[in-house]
């Protein structure tokens, strides 16, 4: 029997905020709370134990970078998925050094959210297509990204295949390059 996925709604919209909850509902899931800042996130993940976090990053009072870290070390079972408006290359590196294992553009479709919630839920990444490609892009360029304070280098032919994915280049056609 599967346990039914518990989220928080951490939204300063309350249009999003109801958005989110009925499309999150009809795929199963529970919103158990709703915030519309960072200060309630942290409260009430304490207070309800949910799986998962959606968190806007733009959200009052805390942002989402530093509610992220907070939840990290206050509540470190729940995972956080965040939301982005625009695709900021520095919020989106933040956030996942951070902790977050998730981002989607708030212009997302339904099955998009479902689905990163349901992969965040069982503590996988999930990134918004546009998202990745700004840090897959920044990873091939720089060869190195910060993961939980070490920092991991990445060899002459990892740079490489980055870039070729970066670029666009569908496995086959990478393989033929290398």
């Amino acid at each position: 029997m599967q346990k039914t996925t518990r989220v928080l709604l951490g939204e300063d919209s309350e249009i999003v905020r109801v958005g989110c909850r009925v499309i999150l509902e009809e795929a199963g899931m529970a919103v158990v709370g709703e915030a519309r800042n960072g200060q309630e996130v942290l409260e009430q993940a304490a207070e309800l134990s949910p799986h998962l976090v959606v968190l806007n990053l733009g959200m009052p009072r805390l942002n989402g970078c530093e509610t992220t870290l907070r939840l990290a070390r206050e509540c470190p079972s729940v995972r956080v998925l965040g939301l982005m408006r625009y695709p900021v290359h520095r919020t989106a590196h933040q956030f996942l050094k951070v902790g977050g294992l998730g981002l989607l553009l708030s212009n997302c479709t339904r099955g998009e959210l479902v689905q990163a919630v349901t992969h965040v839920a069982r503590g996988a990444m999930c990134l918004a297509p546009d998202l990745a490609t700004i840090i897959v892009r920044d990873l091939a360029h720089h060869g190195k990204i910060a993961n939980d304070a070490r920092l991991v280098q990445l060899t002459d032919r990892e740079c490489e295949i980055l870039r070729l994915v970066s670029d666009g280049k569908s496995i086959k056609d990478i393989a033929a390059c290398l």
